[in-house]
Protein backbone atom coordinates (compact mmCIF):
# COMPACT_ATOMS: atom_id res chain seq x y z
CA UNK A 1 0.00 0.00 0.00
CA UNK A 2 3.29 2.47 0.90
CA UNK A 3 4.43 1.58 -2.81
CA UNK A 4 1.28 2.58 -4.55
CA UNK A 5 0.03 4.97 -2.60
CA UNK A 6 1.76 6.41 -0.17
CA UNK A 7 0.24 8.71 3.24
CA UNK A 8 0.36 12.69 2.45
CA UNK A 9 2.56 14.30 4.61
CA UNK A 10 1.19 15.41 8.07
CA UNK A 11 -0.47 19.27 7.52
CA UNK A 12 -0.41 19.15 4.01
CA UNK A 13 -3.61 18.82 1.37
CA UNK A 14 -5.28 15.45 0.32
CA UNK A 15 -3.87 14.10 -2.82
CA UNK A 16 -5.02 11.62 -4.94
CA UNK A 17 -2.71 9.15 -3.63
CA UNK A 18 -3.27 10.24 -0.12
CA UNK A 19 -7.19 9.37 -0.43
CA UNK A 20 -6.49 6.61 -1.73
CA UNK A 21 -4.05 5.18 1.08
CA UNK A 22 -6.79 6.20 3.65
CA UNK A 23 -9.95 3.86 1.29
CA UNK A 24 -7.29 1.37 1.42
CA UNK A 25 -6.49 1.46 4.93
CA UNK A 26 -10.05 1.30 5.92
CA UNK A 27 -10.71 -1.63 3.80
CA UNK A 28 -7.91 -3.35 4.95
CA UNK A 29 -8.70 -3.05 8.43
CA UNK A 30 -12.52 -3.82 7.81
CA UNK A 31 -11.02 -7.32 6.24
CA UNK A 32 -8.94 -8.16 8.77
CA UNK A 33 -11.45 -7.29 11.98
CA UNK A 34 -14.29 -9.56 9.63
CA UNK A 35 -11.60 -11.99 9.62
CA UNK A 36 -11.38 -11.98 13.11
CA UNK A 37 -14.64 -12.36 13.81
CA UNK A 38 -15.51 -14.87 11.40
CA UNK A 39 -12.88 -16.76 12.95
CA UNK A 40 -13.96 -16.31 16.32
CA UNK A 41 -17.32 -17.58 15.48
CA UNK A 42 -15.92 -20.50 14.22
CA UNK A 43 -13.95 -21.31 16.94
CA UNK A 44 -16.47 -21.27 19.12
CA UNK A 45 -18.87 -24.16 16.70
CA UNK A 46 -15.17 -26.14 17.32
CA UNK A 47 -15.68 -28.66 20.46
CA UNK A 48 -11.87 -28.22 21.60
CA UNK A 49 -11.60 -24.33 20.37
CA UNK A 50 -13.48 -22.27 23.08
CA UNK A 51 -10.67 -20.93 24.30
CA UNK A 52 -9.23 -19.72 21.13
CA UNK A 53 -12.88 -18.45 20.13
CA UNK A 54 -12.41 -16.00 23.39
CA UNK A 55 -8.69 -15.18 22.98
CA UNK A 56 -10.13 -13.70 19.73
CA UNK A 57 -12.92 -11.78 20.58
CA UNK A 58 -10.41 -10.10 23.01
CA UNK A 59 -8.08 -9.65 20.38
CA UNK A 60 -10.72 -8.41 18.10
CA UNK A 61 -11.62 -5.86 20.64
CA UNK A 62 -8.27 -4.90 20.93
CA UNK A 63 -8.00 -4.27 17.25
CA UNK A 64 -11.51 -2.81 17.56
CA UNK A 65 -10.44 0.01 20.17
CA UNK A 66 -6.74 0.86 19.23
CA UNK A 67 -8.03 1.10 15.79
CA UNK A 68 -10.63 3.59 16.15
CA UNK A 69 -8.34 5.47 18.37
CA UNK A 70 -5.61 5.60 15.33
CA UNK A 71 -8.58 7.05 13.00
CA UNK A 72 -9.28 9.41 15.95
CA UNK A 73 -5.74 10.89 16.67
CA UNK A 74 -4.28 10.93 13.16
CA UNK A 75 -3.21 13.76 12.58
CA UNK A 76 -4.22 15.37 15.93
CA UNK A 77 -1.62 14.45 18.25
CA UNK A 78 2.20 13.37 17.36
CA UNK A 79 2.33 9.83 18.55
CA UNK A 80 -0.36 8.40 16.27
CA UNK A 81 1.44 6.45 14.48
CA UNK A 82 1.92 4.42 17.55
CA UNK A 83 -1.32 3.65 17.80
CA UNK A 84 -1.26 2.59 14.50
CA UNK A 85 1.32 0.10 15.24
CA UNK A 86 -0.40 -1.20 18.65
CA UNK A 87 -3.61 -2.06 16.03
CA UNK A 88 -1.50 -4.02 13.56
CA UNK A 89 0.27 -5.58 16.09
CA UNK A 90 -2.98 -6.78 17.88
CA UNK A 91 -3.59 -8.09 14.77
CA UNK A 92 -0.78 -10.10 13.74
CA UNK A 93 0.15 -11.32 17.37
CA UNK A 94 -3.63 -12.95 16.37
CA UNK A 95 -2.38 -14.03 13.38
CA UNK A 96 0.68 -15.66 14.70
CA UNK A 97 -1.18 -17.28 18.02
CA UNK A 98 -3.85 -18.74 15.27
CA UNK A 99 -1.26 -19.71 12.58
CA UNK A 100 0.83 -21.91 15.29
CA UNK A 101 -2.98 -23.44 16.27
CA UNK A 102 -3.72 -24.84 12.66
CA UNK A 103 -0.33 -25.73 12.00
CA UNK A 104 -0.43 -27.86 15.27
CA UNK A 105 -4.31 -28.56 14.07
CA UNK A 106 -3.08 -29.98 10.54
CA UNK A 107 0.41 -31.41 12.13
CA UNK A 108 -1.64 -33.83 14.68
CA UNK A 109 -4.05 -34.47 12.18
CA UNK A 110 -1.52 -35.88 9.77
CA UNK A 111 0.15 -37.72 12.41
CA UNK A 112 -3.33 -39.75 13.42
CA UNK A 113 -3.63 -40.31 9.71
CA UNK A 114 -0.26 -41.82 9.26
CA UNK A 115 -0.91 -44.22 12.89
CA UNK A 116 -4.34 -45.75 11.54
CA UNK A 117 -2.01 -46.91 8.41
Amino acid sequence: MIIFSPQDPIGSSIMLTGMIHIILAALSSLASMLSMLWMGLWFQEQPKCHAYSRYTFLSLAFVFFFGGLTAFTVNRIPFSGSMERLTIGGFLQWLFVVGVKVFHSTNSATQQGKNAE
